[in-house]
């Protein structure tokens, strides 16, 4: 299981610089912006490979780490996921300070694009941002 914060740079741990996970990410977190630091955000996938045939469903979970004070609304962001495939929830709100396991099914429509992606779930608040890689494959 891997996983990799989209944040490229701090100074003295009260700013923070954002790289975009892609175009697909909200605009925020597609553009290089200085933002307050609050706490931090990990995130983890129970899996990096999921398969799913066209008009089928499968699931994955995804663990996010909320550490230094982090709360808040996460959107989940899964970029470069081929046409005919979403993902749901889309959020989750996140209090406290202990790790929450947010269960994600993934669906495909039956004219979904058959083949294999690698895709980057990105998960990002308003401040701060995670991502990991999937390999998702739709097959007839």
């Amino acid at each position: 299981m891997t996983s990799r914060l989209c944040r490229t740079s701090a100074v003295a741990g009260l700013l923070l610089a954002i790289a975009g996970c892609s175009k697909a990410t909200p605009y925020w977190a597609s553009h290089t912006t200085a933002i307050p630091v609050i706490g931090s955000l990990g995130e983890t996938l129970s899996t990096s490979t999921l398969g799913l045939a066209a008009g089928g469903s499968a699931s994955f979970s995804v663990t996010l780490t909320p550490a230094g004070g982090f709360s808040g609304i996460v959107q989940f962001a899964p970029v470069n996921s081929q046409p005919g495939v979403t993902f749901s929830p889309s959020s989750v709100d996140i209090e406290g300070t202990a790790a929450v396991t947010i269960p994600i099914t993934v669906s495909a429509t039956a004219s979904a694009e058959v083949g294999t992606r690698a895709v980057t779930f990105c998960a990002a608040s308003s401040n701060q941002a995670a991502q990991a890689p999937l390999t998702i494959t739709v097959s007839n």
